[in-house]
């Protein structure tokens, strides 16, 4: 039997590694580490929300940035949200499915909200957004995917 002791100060950083936690223990317990996305497409994803006006602080980004990772690495996982994304996203962040395109649907909400729609189009390239037509969860993380997927074709 394995033991597994956890300290935890008051280090600014104490917080994503409690939500990394889950993921660190996987391989102790005999089951594979969900694999999460690369560094630099994390950063490439973080750069296209923030640059479109999507405030950091909000739980949604941060389900936003994983659900787009995940598709990135898989884009299978597009064609199932509700049963195969949003369980994935739930269970590295320790939340449920409901709660999670809850808060990704805010936080689009939000950004629609501070009206950055033309920086949208300019991120993808076309006038593919106006402010009546806020995208849905499934269409934000597409086009963001894609445009990754873009880039990294690109290299």
């Amino acid at each position: 039997m394995k033991h597994v002791h956890i300290l935890i100060t008051d280090d600014e950083n104490a917080e994503q590694t409690l939500l990394q936690l889950p993921d660190a223990l996987m391989p102790l317990v005999g089951l594979p580490s969900p694999r999460p996305a690369a560094p630099n497409v994390c950063g490439q994803i973080r750069g296209i929300l923030l640059s479109a006006g999507m405030p950091a602080h909000l739980k949604g980004y941060q389900y936003i940035v994983a659900g787009i990772g995940l598709a990135v690495d898989d884009p299978k996982k597009l064609e199932r949200l509700t049963s195969v994304l949003y369980p994935a996203i739930a269970e590295r962040f320790g939340t449920t499915a409901s709660k999670v395109e809850r808060a990704i649907r805010h936080a689009i909400e939000i950004t629609w909200q501070r009206g950055r729609v033309e920086q949208v189009n300019l991120l993808v390239g076309c006038h593919a957004a106006c402010q009546a037509d806020k995208p849905t969860n499934g269409q934000l993380i597409a086009t963001v995917a894609e445009l990754i997927w873009q880039k990294q074709s690109q290299k």
